[in-house]
């Protein structure tokens, strides 16, 4: 099954702004703040990459329980 078929549209174009500010934005504010600011910590393509794997995943779990809970109320 497909991202598409799985998630509306205003949830696909969600998940990239979850993934920064869920998996990306404490890891460089914390990298930043230990290196005392002599170089600023960049995250690579591929970090990006896994944190969308892990927000397409907390989206999954969201999801599903969303849908428990519906079930259980019915």
């Amino acid at each position: 099954m497909e991202l598409r078929e799985r998630f509306s549209g205003r949830c696909l174009r969600r998940i990239p702004f979850q993934a920064y500010a869920y998996f990306c934005q404490a890891t460089l504010r914390f990298y930043n703040c230990t290196n005392n600011n002599q170089e600023k910590v960049l995250i690579s393509l591929e970090e990006f990459f896994i944190a969308l794997q892990k927000a397409i995943h907390k989206e999954t779990i969201n999801k599903s329980k969303l849908s428990e809970q519906k079930n259980t109320k019915s």
